[in-house]
């Protein structure tokens, strides 16, 4: 899984206790919009291993100015706390995506090409399920099992 190499995004992660550590600077995400001029993204793409709840909160002002497609990949089993902290950080990163015109599961196309068994063409079919509300309802219930998942939250049409 980790390594102690740099640049592993597990390292950190798996490898906190361990005496090889590095430091790198960092930068919250109105800064770094303010540093390097961003007026213009239509895409961001967010697998941040659990940091995602911190920051799409900082970045409300920008999405709702911009609306770019937001990609983000959740790691609710990594955040700090129990059941009800989970469910607290997944409601509030939902409730800053709730603008968007559509939040939808893009597990429903990567397991429509896969090998099936009935479980999982359940669950497909599930995930195929574009309605927003229920999106972020089994995203809730994701963070509830502790379920690595990923949402997207754009308002471009959606894919068929």
């Amino acid at each position: 899984l980790g390594t102690r190499e740099p640049g592993n995004s597990m390292s950190s992660l798996l490898l906190a206790d361990a005496p090889e550590q590095w430091s790198v600077d960092g930068l919250s995400f109105s800064d770094f919009v303010s540093r390097y001029d961003v007026n213009d993204c239509s895409f961001i793409k967010m697998d941040v291993e659990g940091a995602e709840y911190a920051i799409v909160p900082t970045m409300t002002g920008f999405l709702r100015a911009h609306s770019p497609t937001l990609y983000l990949s959740l790691h609710p089993g990594l955040l700090p706390g129990g059941l009800g902290a989970r469910v607290r950080s997944t409601l509030g990163l939902l409730i800053v995506l709730w603008s968007y015109r559509h939040i939808w599961s893009p597990a429903a196309i990567v397991r429509a090409t896969a090998q099936q068994t009935w479980r999982s063409r359940i669950r497909a079919a599930v995930d195929r399920v574009t309605w927003k509300p229920f999106v972020c309802l089994m995203t809730v219930g994701y963070a509830v099992m502790r379920r690595h998942t990923a949402i997207v939250a754009t308002n471009l049409p959606l894919p068929r």
